[in-house]
């Protein structure tokens, strides 16, 4: 696995660990997510694959941040993701749910990954 993607997992996981522990320093793991994004949106072909696959990782942290990154890339697989995790009874469903309805209201806007390859 590339290591800029172990990154992302590693902190998405972290988050989701932080976050369901009430701990403020998810706040920062927010951002430090936000910056692998960053790199990962722009990088080779093979590295955002492999980014794409995430959508059936175990966690369920990793799955809802890699569904959300890429609504306007694969918006049906996307939210599909997102409503199977809507069905979670922690902080996870409860997001899951005010993301698509933000989706579905136009207040979310994503960058689609594939625009970057042309």
């Amino acid at each position: 696995m590339d290591s800029k993607i172990e990154k992302y997992v590693e902190l998405t996981v972290l988050h989701g660990n932080l976050i369901e522990e009430g701990n403020k320093k998810a706040n920062k793991i927010h951002s430090d997510i936000e910056k692998e994004l960053v790199f990962l949106r722009v990088t080779k072909n093979e590295t955002k694959t492999e980014f794409y696959k995430l959508l059936d990782h175990e966690n369920p942290s990793v799955k809802l941040w890699t569904a959300t990154e890429l609504l306007s890339t694969n918006e049906l697989r996307s939210m599909q993701i997102l409503e199977s995790l809507t069905k979670e009874k922690n902080i996870i469903g409860l997001t899951s749910k005010t993301i698509i309805e933000m989706w579905r209201k136009g207040m979310m806007i994503k960058i689609n990954w594939e625009d970057n390859l042309k």
